[in-house]
């Protein structure tokens, strides 16, 4: 994510939060790139890495292939604005 703000000449950011809404404001916001849903996948994402890293819980399959598929997603994105 802060990959693709740099695309945009924009800071990256030292938080996953701070990326988030960054991302949010330029991509879906002012943009219109991103769907306001992947603001909520993003999240949703780091979220889960938390569960994972600090309660030693797993996402669901369809839920893992759901952030597979907007990584996905963000990197055409970054290399599409390269």
């Amino acid at each position: 994510m802060n990959a693709l703000l740099l695309t945009r000449d924009r800071p990256a950011r030292d938080s996953h939060s701070g990326v988030l809404n960054a991302v949010y404001l330029l991509f879906v916001d002012e943009l219109g790139i991103l769907e306001k849903e992947a603001h909520s996948v993003m999240t949703n994402a780091r979220n889960w890495r938390r569960r994972w890293h600090y309660e030693s819980r797993e996402p669901s399959q369809p839920l893992v292939e759901r952030f597979v598929s907007l990584a996905e997603h963000v990197h055409e994105l970054a290399v599409n604005s390269a």
